[in-house]
């Protein structure tokens, strides 16, 4: 199973302001609501897998 750790106290919420505002701009832009939390979840989709290769790279390291 997959955990994210977050190692700065305040991160998760700095995680949130920064994906309200990218979809803000997305609106703003003119996407559609639909088109935008598509966009949203697919970067955090690409997000979490480059975390979890990046933590599997640095746990084989250290084995």
């Amino acid at each position: 199973m997959f955990s994210l750790r977050f190692r700065f106290p305040g991160l998760r919420a700095w995680l949130i302001v920064i994906v309200v505002i990218f979809t803000m701009t997305l609106l703003h832009l003119g996407y559609e609501p639909e088109m935008a939390l598509m966009v949203v979840g697919g970067a955090i989709t690409i997000a979490i897998s480059a975390i979890k290769r990046l933590d599997a790279s640095s746990s084989s390291r250290r084995a």
